[in-house]
């Protein structure tokens, strides 16, 4: 087996890589683990972890940590829109909308950008 380490590229993404060829890299080489994510944003925006996934009311206390994970899977462990869908039971067109939704929150609103921001900081996403 050929073995390619992420930290000798970089700049290659973890998800363009086939996991049939190369079953050793996942999300574990980052440090953080799904469940420190969820921990995490849970802990910061006080709901209980199984409320996380089940409750699908509209209510901002919900949909903006639901936001924020999606987009920390995505785009910071590379994982695929259609895999995160999943953990959500929808579709991936809801977490394109979601990360969108969340650069735009981002950019906006102060509170939930400094909300956001210490939670990357304490996954270690973010420097200090």
């Amino acid at each position: 087996m050929e073995i390619i380490s992420p930290y000798v590229f970089p700049i290659l993404k973890l998800s363009t890589l086939s996991k049939k060829k190369y079953p050793y890299l996942n999300d574990k080489y980052l440090g953080i683990s799904i469940d420190d994510v969820l921990e995490e944003i849970c802990k910061e925006f006080e709901i209980g972890r199984d409320e996380f996934f089940a409750n699908k009311c509209r209510k901002h206390k919900f949909v903006e940590p639901r936001k924020l994970y999606s987009y920390i899977r995505v785009f910071e462990m590379g994982a695929k829109k259609v895999d995160v869908a999943e953990e959500f039971k929808t579709d991936h067109s809801t977490i394109i909308h979601a990360c969108r939704t969340y650069e735009n929150l981002f950019k906006t609103n102060s509170l939930y950008r400094k909300r956001c921001e210490k939670v990357l900081r304490r996954l270690g996403l973010i420097n200090n």
